[in-house]
Formats: C-alpha cells, structure tokens, sequence
C-alpha cells in the first residue's frame, strides 16, 4: 500500500486500544482491509474520514464498557435483543414485498397447523367438556369380554348403577331417535332428538332460556307427553317466538306440550334439537338398543375408585344372573370416550395426532422457503456484514440479529395466523353441515383454547428458526471479510445444493397439490354433468326410516308398500320406486365372483373376479325409472322369499365382466371381505336391464368405465331401517307438503328426511368435490405463491451477482437472448427437476389410490399443467434479467458485487 493511501496513525493506535479493552481481534486490520476498498473506489480521503469515525465509535464504546462492567453484563443481553427487535422490524419494513410473502406464507402455514390442532384436540375423546365441572362427566356401558362393542342395555342396569354406586352421581341414560315434528302450520320436519332421563338437565346444570326442563315426573307412565325445544328448532320452526311455552305440536303424530326452550349452544348429550323424556319400564327384560348412560364423579372420587366399584357390581350381578352377566364387563370411561362405540385405543390416538406432522411438515417447507427468500436479501447486506464484523460483531451475534428477523415475521405471521382460526374453523363447520354431515357436537367451539395457543407459539418458534439460521449461517460461512476482497469473484455467496433441493421441492409441491384441485375440479364438474338415461329432475326422492323395535322386517315391508300405494294414488303421479340406493348415489361395491363351470367365465385369459355395486331394489324399480329388460324377466313375488337367490345384472356388467356372452341362467356370489374363509352362497341371473347411469359417482379417473350393478330384490331380507322413495310426478311442491302426513297416516313411526329431487343428489355430490377443491386450490395457491417467490429471489440474486459480467459482454457485443438462456439456465433446470419430481408423486398417488395405470386425460392434465407451471417459473425469472440488460456497460462496471 503506497503511502498516500495509509490510514492515519493516530487512529490506528485508537483501533489498537480499543481492540484490547474489548478484548477482541485486532480491529485495526480488518478496517485497513475495508479502508483499502473504499480508497480504491472512493479515494483516499473519503478512506481516511471514515477510518476515524471507526476509530472513535471503537473507542467510545471500549471506554462506556470498561466503566461500567457490570451493568453491561447484566444488561447486555436484553439491550441487545431490545435492538435486534427494533432492527428486526425496520428491515421487515425496508422490504415490504418479502415481508408480505413470506408472512402470508408464515401465517398460512401456523393457521393450517392450529386449526388441525384444535380440531383435533376438541374431536378426539378427551376429559373436558364446557360443562359445571365438565372434567368429571363419565360415561358408563357393559361390554363382552370377548368384544370390544358395547353391550345393550337393560332398565334394570340404570337402576342398579345409579343407586349401587356411590362415587358416582346424577347417573342418567340417553338414546338418540329421529322424530318427526309437525308444528302449528302444519309442517312436518325430522329432528334429532335425544330421549333423556331427567338427570341430564341436572348434570349440565344449564338453565333455561324459556319455561323449564324435563323432571323425573315427566318420566312416569300416565304423565303427559312434553318436549323441551333446542334453540335452532326454536328458531327455526317457530320464529323464535317468547310464548311457545305450554303450546302443543305433534311428534310422530302424538300430541306433546312444549315446556321449555334451551339456550343457543346447549345440545348435550351431543348436538341434539329435542328433548323428550326417556320411560322405561323396570320390570321389563328387553335390551334398549342405542341406549347409552353418563353420570358424574363426585368431587372426592376418582375413575379408578368408581371403576373399583362397577367391577364389584358386575361380579355381584353375575353371580346372581350368570346367563345374562357372567360375560361382560363394566366400564367407566371419559365422557366422550364413552360415545365411541369402540374403545379409542392408544395407537388410534397417536395416528390421529400425527396428522399434526402434516402440519409440521408443511411449515417447514414454507419457512425453508423464506429462509431462502432471506438469504437472497442477506447477499445484498454482504457489506453491511462485513462491517459489523470488522468492527467486533462475532458470527453468533449476527445469527441471532437474523433469527430475531425471522422471529419478528413468524411472530407477526402466528397473529394472524390464529385470529383466522375461529372463522376457519366456523367455515369448515357449515360446510359440514351444508354437506349433510349434520351439526358439530356442542362442546366444539371456534375459540382459540390456551394449548392450541402455545402450540402456535412453538411452530413459530420452529419457523424462525428454519427460516432465519440456516441463511445466517451460510452467509456468514468461510469468512466475510475474504468475500468483500474478492467482490464478485468466487469467493461471494451462491446458492448451494440446499436452496437447490428447497426451491425444487417447492415445486413439487406446488404441482402436486394444484394436481389435486384440478382433480377435484374435474370430478365436481363430472359430477354435475353426469348423463343418465332418465330425467333426473322429475323424479321427487326421499328417505324414509323407524325406530328400531317399532316394527319387524315383515311388517315394515307392508308399511313400505302400503305408502308406495298411496303416494302412487296421488294426483300427478306416474311412478313410485322403493329401493336402498337410488341411481346418481354412491351405491356400496363388492368383489363379484363368477361361476367357473365352462370357459365364458373367462374373460380376456382370466377369472371375472371384478367389484361391481350392489343395490337392493322393489318389483317395479326398473318400470318406473323407464328401464327396459333386454334378456330375461324381472323381479316378481317368488324373488322376495327367504331361500330365493335371484339377481338382476345391467348390461355393463355383461360387457365387462363376462365379455358380451350370455349371463341369464349365470351365477355369480359376492366376495365376503370379512369372512373370506365361509363360502358366499351362489346368486343366479335371471334377468338383463338396460343401464341407467353412464358414468360413476367417486371415480378418479375421467376415461374409467363405469361400475357394473347388480340389483337384488328389496323385500327378500329387510335388514335396513331406512330405505329411499322415488316418485315420477308433476308438480312436486304439492307433494313435498303431503309426504309426512301420508306417512303418518300409514304408520306414525314412519319418518320422511332428505326429501329432494334426484338432481339434489347430484349437486350434492357436486358440492363435496367443490368443497375438496376449495382446500386444495388455497393450499396449491400458497405453494404456487411461494414457488413464484423463490424462482424470483433466485433469479434476482444470480443477476446482481453477475450485473458486472452482463455489463462486460453486452459491452462486447454479446446477444441478449444467448446471455438470458445461459443465466436462466440454472433456474429453468431446478424448475424442470421439481415440475418432474411433482409429476412423478402424483402418478405414484394415482396409482395408488385407483390401482390403473395413468389415462390420457390424466397424462395430458399433468404435461399442461408442467407446461404451465414452466412458463409461470420462466415468466418470473425475466424480470430481473430484464432489468440488468438495461444497465449501461458502464454503470455495470461500478456496480458492487
């Protein structure tokens, strides 16, 4: 160095001294090094003025710590986080574009991750429910020893529990029934009702919103019917109206006084609307299907002390009645454990609460990939790095000042994160609802609880870290000093094969999950269009039901055809058709085995051995929905007898499964997938109808053929309490409003529910794909966001860090578009390896999920949207290519690498 460009003496010696004070390297040859880059750009006497306001800072900060050694060591620490807070914030700020990628990113991530946790914690069984001492509310069954399913209950098993066992108190029981409750107007509606003991009302210890609840008196024999209303039945039948106490509606045709109505929310034992009083008759020897019982542990008591004390009881009972009592086992368990009909095991728990690895994984890729957008901006602070290195900032420290960032942003992010998780959660609820899957239990709440709160925290804490070390590491790596000399030579920083395998896997994800909302897209759009070879929307459906016990397979049957004759007599009407499954629903499948007697049941070389669906149908089934028979006969009264084995095959299943040949006289039976060792009895082929759907509800693939039915006749064997009516007429709404009161008229127990056209079934279908797609198009949106981030941030890394190359060879007449291909060429390969690997898991899904190999709708969806998915990538890289072209060769010259 020649003597014009020395620093000043006198502040190297204050360098020196202060570099001993603070008992650090010697900072005055790293600021020599940087004195020496300035004076080579900037001249030396820019050089010299900023060497003494290092030199002074040094010294001045030496001398504030050598008096007060103390205070700075106990203070220090929070000094400095307080700064790195403060430093933190005005850099989200100075780059307002990444900190809003980035914390939309954050933000989405810990959202998907706390709503998953909440809605886990409140759906699987657990101890607390927002009840008066809800934590001490047990449920309690008997069970077979050599069973896992709960054994039905006796009146004499409530009797005995509640009064034998004292830890226990304000035992009750409770069965679930569908009721049909026609109000003042005339209007019929089916309500989930739970028929209760009086002790439920005391154990949830919830008053009123108007009149009272049920009391022991309402449960003996001679007291009159009552019903108390749940507040969206209120609401909803009755307008809310303040004076409905003491007014009377029918319930299943019997005339029931209302007494009370409950507050919004209230819905134990689970998410009922009604509540009748449960009766039961003591001296009665009958089992009660469905019939569940609670209590609560008093304060002194405990699960094992009250468990102690059924299994005395139920020792006590088996001795006295050995046939009915010998075999099972008393349980107290958890409440809502108690609703499970099966015991929720230990490994059940641990897979439903490793669907939070999904979450954890997701975040993970996220903060990967704004740990990737924050080392891209860590290159343009390389100087700044290397200052504050020079000037004793140790590489921990400007880990931690980068993990402080990254903290700041996933802190910011995980705010709103969770205020997003009510509405999402309340969201996800009446789409639930919307879809028939009826209303959460009442103890679901859309509130953020304390345990999702800290879990958010600490996937916050996760994503800072991810995000924020990992770049500070690599940027501070091998020295930043060495890297200033050099500029933008070698030694500067580059992207590695880690950010490589982050923007790759970026990109998988990003087409894998917009593979799957396309699909969803598509099965929703097939779905509404699905061609049937009848007019849907003529034909009025609806689901019909009993009570168990309220009537036998025989003598439901008659119910059913006595209401199939009177709708039939109704003006308008051309048809009715009874059957379990209706076309346009998803009807259950079964493996089919054809009879190997001679060579046509062989089928291309092999065994017709194909899954067909199955549906149990009436007489006139195929009449009504205009069905020809094209080879046989149809179903007549000697196909309903017990030992008849009579099916109906469509002609799919001709095609597919026994390639065109004849199948009338054939036999068939269907694969036991439970039993595979019993031989399933043999099924013979009476008949060929013409197909009423071309298409299937369900399937992945758009080109697959549709599913062969086999029809079987209804009123062989029974076994359904609930079965679907189909009626060929005009003028429907005329019909809607009679439904009910005809089928009350044949039997009061009989309730109409879901009543709608068959085109209703199909938007329904429609509505549930939609809802798949929905979730899947805002999750491939987030990746789709984030892939367009890290192709952008590594493009504009590679361009400034060769704006001085691009200057130099525009300058000596290099082409622009041969510049553009061989820097994007790097970008364009990662685009491509991700698009392949994206491409690569969802054919391996789809072949896992279907068992097929790939159609060409399939092969020609997933080539358009790599396409797609390139230009997006490429589109997003040319912007800064486009700016360092116009950079002057000589601007280009003096640009800092």
């Amino acid at each position: 160095m020649s003597e014009a460009l020395q620093p000043p003496r006198w502040s190297g010696a204050l360098l020196r001294r202060a570099s001993r004070r603070l008992r650090t390297p010697d900072l005055a040859d790293d600021a020599a090094e940087i004195f020496a880059e300035i004076a080579g750009r900037e001249g030396a006497r820019a050089a010299r003025r900023w060497y003494r306001r290092q030199a002074r800072a040094a010294l001045a900060r030496a001398l504030f710590d050598h008096r007060r050694p103390r205070v700075s060591r106990r203070s220090g620490w929070p000094r400095g986080l307080q700064f790195d807070v403060k430093l933190g914030t005005r850099m989200l700020l100075r780059y307002p574009g990444l900190t809003f990628v980035a914390g939309l990113a954050i933000a989405f991530a810990i959202f998907v991750g706390a709503a998953l946790f909440e809605f886990i914690a409140q759906t699987l069984p657990g101890s607390h429910l927002p009840l008066p001492h809800g934590e001490r509310v047990v449920g309690l069954r008997y069970r077979q020893r050599t069973q896992t399913t709960s054994a039905p209950l006796r009146p004499g098993d409530l009797s005995a529990w509640r009064d034998e066992i004292a830890s226990i108190e304000k035992v009750g029981a409770f069965r679930t029934v569908t009721r049909n409750l026609i109000g003042e107007d005339g209007a019929d509606a089916a309500v989930e009702t739970a028929v209760m003991s009086a002790a439920g009302f005391e154990l949830a210890a919830t008053p009123p919103a108007l009149g009272r609840v049920l009391i022991d008196a309402d449960a003996a024999r001679d007291a009159p019917p009552v019903v108390v209303l749940g507040h969206r039945v209120w609401r909803s039948r009755f307008h809310a109206d303040p004076a409905i106490v003491g007014r009377a509606v029918r319930i299943d045709g019997v005339q029931t006084t209302i007494v009370g109505v409950m507050p919004e929310g209230f819905g134990f034992p689970i998410a009922h609307d009604l509540w009748m009083p449960l009766r039961l008759d003591d001296a009665s020897d009958d089992a009660i299907a469905g019939l569940k019982m609670f209590g609560r542990l008093k304060p002194d008591a405990t699960i094992d002390i009250a468990q102690a004390e059924i299994d005395a009881l139920t020792r006590r009972r088996a001795i006295s009645d050995p046939a009915r009592y010998a075999n099972l086992i008393g349980q107290v368990q958890h409440y809502r454990e108690s609703l499970f009909e099966r015991p929720i095991t230990l490994m059940f728990r641990v897979v439903i609460m490793q669907l939070n690895v999904f979450a954890a994984l997701f975040l993970m890729l996220v903060a990967a990939n704004v740990g990737l957008l924050m080392f891209a901006r860590a290159a343009g602070r390389e100087r700044e790095l290397a200052v504050r290195s020079a000037l004793g900032a140790g590489r921990a420290r400007i880990v931690t000042q980068f993990f402080v960032e990254a903290l700041v942003l996933a802190a910011t992010a995980t705010t709103v994160g969770l205020a997003a998780v009510g509405p999402g959660l309340e969201w996800l609820s009446w789409q639930i609802i919307a879809m028939g899957g009826g209303h959460p239990p009442f103890w679901f709440r859309t509130a953020v609880s304390g345990p999702t709160a800290l879990y958010s925290a600490g996937l916050a804490l996760f994503a800072a870290v991810v995000a924020g070390v990992p770049p500070a590491l690599k940027a501070t790596g091998r020295g930043l000093q060495p890297r200033l000399a050099q500029g933008s030579g070698s030694g500067g920083l580059r992207f590695g094969g880690t950010w490589s395998a982050v923007v790759i896997t970026q990109i998988a994800a990003t087409v894998v999950f917009t593979a799957g909302a396309l699909l969803m897209v598509r099965q929703a759009q097939r779905s509404g269009s699905m061609d049937v070879r009848f007019p849907a929307g003529e034909y009025l459906t609806f689901q019909v039901s009993i009570d168990d016990g309220k009537a036998s397979g025989e003598s439901y049957a008659t119910m059913l055809r006595e209401l199939q004759r009177r709708l039939g007599d109704a003006g308008g009407v051309s048809g009715v058709a009874i059957a379990d499954r209706l076309p346009l629903m998803v009807h259950p499948s079964r493996g089919v085995e054809v009879d190997s007697g001679d060579a046509s049941a062989i089928v291309d070389g092999a065994p017709a051995d194909q899954e067909v669906s199955l549906a149990a149908v009436d007489d006139g089934f195929f009449d009504v929905f205009g069905a020809p028979i094209v080879a046989g006969r149809r179903f007549d009264a000697s196909d309903n007898g017990s030992n008849a084995r009579t099916v109906i095959v469509d002609t799919f299943f001709v095609e597919q499964i026994l390639g065109g040949r004849n199948a009338v006289g054939r036999r068939i039976r269907f694969t036991d997938w439970h039993d595979p060792d019993a031989p399933p009895a043999w099924h013979t082929i009476v008949g060929v109808v013409r197909d009423l759907e071309t298409d299937r509800p369900g399937s992945l693939h758009l080109d697959e053929p549709p599913m062969p039915v086999v029809y079987r006749p209804l009123f062989r064997n029974l076994a359904s309490d609930a079965v679907r009516v189909a009626i060929h007429a005009t003028g429907h709404d005329r019909l809607r409003s009679t439904l009910q009161r005809t089928a009350s008229a044949v039997n009061p127990s009989l309730r109409v529910q879901e009543v709608g056209t068959l085109d209703d079934i199909a938007s329904g279908e429609v509505a549930f794909w939609r809802f798949w797609a929905k979730l899947i198009f805002l999750v491939s949106s987030v990746a789709m966001t984030l892939s367009l981030a890290g192709i952008y941030a590594v493009m504009s890394f590679t361009v400034a860090r060769r704006t001085r190359e691009i200057g130099v060879r525009v300058a000596l007449g290099g082409r622009a578009p041969r510049i553009i291909a061989e820097i994007l060429r790097g970008p364009i390969a990662q685009v491509a390896g991700g698009i392949a690997a994206g491409c690569v898991l969802v054919f391996i899904m789809l072949w896992t999920m279907t068992a097929r190999p790939m159609s060409m709708i399939d092969l020609a969806s997933l080539l358009g949207l790599g396409a797609a998915m390139t230009i997006i990538c490429t589109l997003a890289g040319l912007g800064p290519m486009r700016r360092a072209l116009r950079v002057q060769p000589a601007d280009a010259l003096h640009v800092e690498q």
